[in-house]
């Protein structure tokens, strides 16, 4: 097994995980703070592709690709312990539980349920209550959100409009953070069923 990486970003900083010459890599994560944002870039046009995020506070395991790199993008203050390693425990494999989230976030019929889908997954994941809802403690780029429920930029701004307008969407004008109504997270459908910390 190699040697353990402690990796300390500030948020926007990306870093690529070691890639191994002879095919798939395995990885243990333990985030001591913050969320981070995992990603590969394809070859084709090079695109940022999401493919999840980390931040529990338990250990969480990563096989990257035979082909291609991941990195960690820090959304937060983001301190991460990364270790190559000999096994993994396939419950807590990120990637493969991330698309699961993925494929129902992408799964409702119309954009709008697509965008409350993903303020759901991603406040049950990291957000915490507050007096005036649920807070995500991080900013999402408009492209990103677009890139998360599959559509353009500009439907996901005129979306984002639309739940500021109706009251169930507000950003924080400091921080950036979004602040997500009750009333939203009442709806939240039954396949999240677990915070990232009871995986």
């Amino acid at each position: 097994m190699g040697r353990e990486i402690s990796l300390i970003l500030r948020p926007g900083e990306q870093v690529l995980l070691p890639a191994s010459e002879s095919g798939e890599s395995l990885f243990s994560l333990r985030t001591e703070r913050g969320v981070g944002r995992l990603a590969t870039i394809t070859e084709i046009k090079k695109s940022d592709i999401t493919l999840g995020f980390t931040g529990a506070s338990c250990s969480e395991w990563l096989i990257t690709p035979k082909t291609g790199q991941i990195s960690i993008e820090a959304l937060t203050p983001l301190e991460i312990l990364v270790t190559p390693a000999d096994s993994i425990q396939l419950q807590n494999e990120l990637i493969r539980r991330w698309l699961w989230d993925f494929h129902h976030v992408r799964h409702p019929v119309g954009a709008m349920a697509r965008l409350s889908a993903l303020l759901q997954l991603m406040i049950t994941r990291f957000g915490y209550r507050t007096i005036e809802g649920y807070t995500l403690p991080f900013y999402f780029s408009h492209s990103r959100v677009a890139e998360l429920i599959g559509v353009t930029r500009s439907t996901a701004t005129r979306l984002l409009n639309i739940q500021r307008q109706q009251g169930q969407l507000r950003v924080d004008g400091l921080s950036g953070t979004y602040v997500v109504a009750p009333s939203m997270m009442e709806l939240t459908p039954n396949w999240i069923i677990e915070r990232a910390d009871d995986v």
